[in-house]
């Protein structure tokens, strides 16, 4: 068990409608929100390519790099 990467472009409108929906279960919302949309999974790889991009662990990333927030994002959900 662990944490998995997905990555997909969707814009902070729907981000903002995902997190205020209370309608279903936020993961419900999550993947409604995807089907349909070009998607990348990446399973458990998120932390060895934030790894290979930064140097560092995706547990303590440097503060304000560009390339650290493309691969863990800006927002949690």
């Amino acid at each position: 068990m662990g944490m998995i990467g997905y990555f997909a472009e969707i814009d902070s409108e729907k981000i903002n409608q995902l997190l205020e929906s209370t309608e279903k279960p936020l993961m419900d919302n999550i993947h409604d929100t995807l089907s349909g949309l070009r998607r990348l999974d990446i399973d458990k790889r998120w932390d060895f390519l934030h790894f290979g991009l930064t140097g560092t662990s995706a547990f303590d990333p440097a503060k304000n790099d560009p390339l650290s927030r493309a691969v863990l994002g800006e927002h949690s959900l």
